[in-house]
């Protein structure tokens, strides 16, 4: 690779591709322990699609399909909470262009939404779930501290993703 590249991609790296491999694990960990020879799936992680109709390339952190049904994933380092708001709008929609009606979509960010008397996570989660107009057919998870709490977050994206 050049130079350029390696400058880019460690970037990259340093801005949220860190959190983006840290998910990838997770599920890949979920997959081996949960998934037996009944269940079909696939894993990928910072997927490319082009779209046709608008001539344009899109990127989703990862990717995984479970029993037919595929999951779009995205997750954010942003503490912008407009910034979040766009990725969850966003995630639903690639997700569905892909995926069809029965797709589902996981959002999650890092951003603390208690930290400076901000909007609290659940206010913007509500807020979503309104605007978006659905209540299941999303996973909106804030991991303020991933490291911490690991544990948690990985029952939480077994319950969603394998219903497990």
């Amino acid at each position: 690779k050049s130079e350029k590249e390696l400058i880019k991609n460690t970037s990259k790296m340093f801005e949220g591709g860190w959190f983006e491999i840290y998910i990838y694990k997770i599920i890949e960990e979920l997959i081996d322990e949960n998934l037996t020879e009944k269940y079909y799936h696939e894993l990928k992680t910072s997927v490319e699609i082009y779209n046709k109709t608008s001539k344009k390339e899109f990127e989703i952190d990862v990717i995984v399909i479970v029993n037919h049904k595929l999951f779009g994933i995205s997750v954010t380092t942003s503490t912008w909470a407009a910034d979040n708001k766009k990725k969850v709008f966003e995630i639903v929609y690639r997700s569905r262009q892909i995926g069809g009606d029965e797709s589902n979509s996981v959002f999650i960010t890092t951003k603390d939404f208690n930290k400076n008397n901000e909007d609290t996570f659940s206010t913007f989660k509500k807020d979503l779930v309104n605007d978006l107009n659905f209540e299941r057919k999303v996973l909106i998870e804030s991991f303020s501290d991933p490291l911490k709490n690991r544990d948690i977050y990985k029952r939480r994206l077994k319950d969603y993703i394998f219903g497990m």
